[in-house]
C-alpha cells in the first residue's frame, strides 16, 4: 500500500527516460506510426467524401472504406515488414 512512497520523482523519472537509448529511437518512430495514422483516416474520410461522391445517408460505405484500408496496411505491414525484422534482427 505504501509503494507509492519510494516511487522515483517525476523529473527522476523524465531524466531517465530521455537517457535510455532505445527510448529514444522508439519516440520519433510511435510519433510517426501516429502521425500516419490520424493522416490516413483523415484522407480516406475526404476521399470518400469529394472523390467517390459519398453522402450523408451513405456513410457504411465510407466505414467499410476505411475497414479495407486498415485490413490491407495490416496485411501489408505483416508481409513486407516481418522479412525486413528477421533480417536485420530489432534495433532494440
Amino acid at each position: 500500500k505504501d509503494e507509492y512512497k519510494n516511487a522515483p520523482s517525476f523529473f527522476f523519472s523524465l531524466k531517465s527516460s530521455v537517457k535510455n537509448k532505445s527510448f529514444r529511437r522508439y519516440i520519433p518512430a510511435d510519433i510517426a506510426i501516429w502521425y500516419t495514422i490520424g493522416m490516413l483516416t483523415t484522407l480516406i474520410a475526404l476521399y470518400g467524401k469529394f472523390v467517390l461522391g459519398i453522402g450523408e445517408g451513405e456513410t457504411i460505405f465510407l466505414g467499410i472504406l476505411m475497414l479495407l484500408t486498415f485490413i490491407s496496411m495490416a496485411i501489408a505491414i505483416n508481409l513486407l515488414w516481418k522479412p525486413v525484422v528477421r533480417k536485420i534482427g530489432p534495433i532494440m
